[in-house]
């Protein structure tokens, strides 16, 4: 008698198919063609929400002495105040990060640093900060 794996899929599974196989294997299915574009939204939507949620909030936690509650709803307003500009400027980091990553992610060098400052200049116009 043959002993059972403890693996779900034994030995009768077969090989995963090689890199060429695989993807034509799934994007050629109406099933997996699916797959991946509720992945892809999903992934985007929480990709948003991270956005928002911090677009406003890491610089405004370093300059003032405020819980990061306040910071997070102050960058929700932000978010909420001008969703055009932001999901532009969510595009924008997004696309330099991905072109910044292609050189063995070197670019990154440059690239951080330049969002970074560039992030820090978008909360100062946005955000109304009260005088000291």
């Amino acid at each position: 008698m043959r002993r059972r794996s403890w693996w779900p899929c034994s030995s009768d599974c077969g090989r995963f198919p090689r890199w060429p196989n695989s993807s034509t294997m799934v994007t050629t299915t109406p099933e997996d063609l699916l797959f991946l574009l509720i992945g892809n939204l999903l992934g985007a939507a929480i990709l948003f929400v991270a956005f928002s949620l911090t677009v406003v909030s890491v610089p405004l936690l370093l300059a003032w002495n405020v819980d990061f509650v306040t910071a997070m709803i102050t960058s929700l307003r932000a978010v909420a105040a001008g969703r055009g500009p932001m999901l532009g400027w969510a595009a924008m980091v997004f696309i330099v990060l991905i072109v910044a990553s292609a050189p063995a992610f070197l670019g990154l060098l440059v690239a951080v640093p330049v969002l970074g400052h560039a992030t820090w200049r978008l909360y100062r116009k946005i955000v109304v900060l009260p005088k000291e």
